[in-house]
């Protein structure tokens, strides 16, 4: 795997944001993104974004994909 293939992100997110994204991670396995906690709150958290497979021209395509999937598929 080179650089290019796994890109990363660090954003500060609402807490029912964050736990959309890790069910969507876990439960999505297809999507090829991995989201861990570095530090947090009750109502923020700042997450890590790992994204595999995608170069920089794919990455912020992948980001937004991965996000909406979130919000949609696994909102409360």
């Amino acid at each position: 795997m080179t650089t290019q293939d796994k890109q990363l992100t660090q954003q500060w997110v609402k807490r029912s944001v964050y736990d959309c994204m890790e069910k969507c991670s876990k439960y999505r396995p297809d999507l090829q993104v991995h989201v861990s906690e570095i530090e947090g709150d009750e109502q923020m958290v700042k997450a890590k974004i790992h994204i595999n497979g995608a170069g920089r021209n794919l990455f912020t395509q992948k980001l937004v994909h991965f996000i909406i999937t979130s919000m949609t598929e696994f909102s409360n």
